[in-house]
């Protein structure tokens, strides 16, 4: 048996692996195999997947929900409807609601989105 099949297969080995926060890739190459096989591995031996990623969205989630509305120039009477724009964050259903209420075309108040995000 290879080191790649002695790695894979015994269970304990490769938790033990995984665990050490290498990854995939790192692992892969430990192991002498492709990453779509540690992949495999992970999902056969019910391991937590890692969230790297997810964590990473959730604190760019964080930091965009706590940043105020900023200010944009433009005519006064978007000063008042700006916030309500701001917390729509982006949702075009929700930009489409406001557009509706205010009697406006979606266009316009996703437009107006556009030029709140970049600010």
């Amino acid at each position: 048996m290879n080191g790649q099949n002695e790695i894979l297969s015994d269970r304990e080995k490769f938790a033990e692996l995984y665990a050490s926060e290498k990854t995939l890739s790192e692992i892969a190459a430990v192991c002498g195999c492709h990453v779509a096989s540690v992949s495999r591995a992970v999902t056969r031996y019910g391991l937590p997947l890692r969230l790297r990623y997810t964590k990473r969205k959730a604190v760019v989630a964080k930091i965009k929900k706590e940043r105020p509305c900023p200010t944009v120039p433009g005519p006064d009477f978007w000063d008042k409807k700006d916030k309500k724009i701001w917390e729509t964050k982006g949702a075009y259903i929700a930009l489409d609601v406001l557009a509706k209420k205010w009697g406006c075309p979606t266009a316009r108040v996703l437009a107006r989105w556009h030029r709140l995000r970049v600010a």
